[in-house]
């Protein structure tokens, strides 16, 4: 790969993450502790991407795989973003806070999608090069909560400020990025190609039918809590700068994401994936004991350790999985569909069950039993994972890796 494509793929990354990076983490501390929203209404605020993903995703991957350019697609989003996140920065009502964030999220979350089938449509080797160019998203988003840590910003709305800002600068720089030259294969003109037969081909398949429930179930329950509450779970056990200690989760991130190829060479894929969603599970086991030994210094520290392993073996293993699986000119299409399962349908659920589990452990003092909320995403990941172990077959060695195409 050229350095200048390397710079531009990697800016790209860096910036699309510094966005989420910069509000996602932290919003659901200020929504809860400064605007005073009830647990339920901080689950539907995070499910706004959810409900996004229902629809967004799969229009935009369409549109992008027919008719416009992935740069040009972005651009338009994130200039629409920016706008949307300055809105949300100026409102604190409930009532107009949650439309305006779900607007946000109608535009923002196809950019995932869009960012990853970019990069990976640019590669001559994806399984080996884009470990290295995804590594940018990670240090963006170390970047942003760090900012976010070191100035208390916490518990303020300037994250979506910061957001917005980021937002306007990559929207501007999308417009400028090469177009990637269209990709020919069997299409038709018409919205029927999300439900083409190579697409549902795809799900006759056990194993990859049976990894995308994994990481639909990933989604719903243990991924849910994570980015929901466990900013606030430090802040409220004394944490100082909880944004800069969870953004030492994506410096593990950094590492692993760099050694996945030496992982995918040397282990079979489907025990990289499990012990990703084991972790996941795991980690939450940790936050218990530390909400039930507040005491112990950095106690909690371990699970944040583990979010390279939990993060990497599990998301970015399986858009390397659904990148290899699909057809070549539908791997927009398909990244979309990794997007709706995980952060739709899952997400819907997940977020909204992760917000009615902490309002039913609100304390007569107003405080949260953090040991009751953190046990349930312990034993559903632990047997999410279990479930993809027993479930998920590979029947020759040669296909336990990735290729490297």
């Amino acid at each position: 790969m050229k350095n200048k494509k390397y710079v531009q793929l990697s800016i790209l990354l860096l910036l699309q993450f510094m966005i989420w990076g910069s509000w996602y983490v932290t919003t659901g501390t200020y929504l809860l502790q400064t605007l005073h929203f009830s647990g339920r209404e901080v689950g539907l605020v995070y499910g706004a991407m959810s409900v996004a993903a229902f629809i967004s995703p799969i229009f935009v991957g369409f549109i992008t795989d027919k008719y416009f350019s992935a740069s040009k697609v972005l651009a338009f989003l994130h200039l629409g973003g920016s706008i949307c996140l300055v809105a949300m920065y100026s409102f604190t009502d409930f009532n107009v806070f949650y439309p305006l964030t779900l607007l946000y999220a109608v535009l923002y979350l196809p950019t995932f999608a869009l960012s990853s089938s970019y990069v990976l449509q640019q590669l001559e080797d994806p399984s080996k090069q884009f470990p290295g160019v995804r590594v940018w998203g990670s240090i963006g988003w170390i970047i942003a909560g760090n900012i976010v840590g070191l100035l208390s910003w916490e518990k303020t709305a300037n994250p979506l400020l910061l957001s917005a800002s980021l937002s306007l600068i990559l929207g501007v720089y999308a417009l400028f990025l090469p177009k990637v030259p269209s990709i020919e294969g069997k299409s038709s003109n018409s919205i029927k190609e999300f439900f083409s037969v190579e697409i549902i081909q795809l799900f006759k398949q056990r194993d990859f039918l049976v990894f995308m429930i994994s990481l639909t179930l990933l989604y719903a329950i243990p991924i849910a809590y994570y980015y929901s509450f466990v900013n606030n779970f430090l802040t409220t056990i004394q944490v100082k700068n909880a944004a800069g200690w969870m953004s030492i989760g994506q410096i593990t991130e950094i590492l692993v994401m760099l050694l996945l190829p030496f992982f995918l060479r040397h282990f079979s894929f489907k025990w990289v994936v499990f012990t990703g969603l084991f972790l996941w599970g795991a980690r939450y086991g940790i936050f218990a004991y530390a909400a039930e030994n507040p005491g112990i210094q950095l106690v909690w520290l371990p699970a944040i350790l583990v979010h390279g392993f939990a993060y990497v073996f599990t998301g970015l293993a399986g858009q390397l999985y659904i990148d290899e699986k699909a057809p070549r000119h539908l791997r927009n299409t398909a990244q979309s569909i990794i997007t709706f399962a995980m952060q739709g349908m899952g997400t819907l659920f997940g977020t909204y069950f992760a917000g009615w589990m902490v309002e039913r452990n609100v304390t007569a003092s107003g405080d949260y039993n953090w040991t009751n909320i953190w046990i349930f995403p312990t034993v559903a990941g632990i047997a999410l994972s279990l479930f993809f172990l027993l479930l998920f077959k590979q029947k020759e060695k040669q296909e336990q890796r990735l290729p490297n195409n």
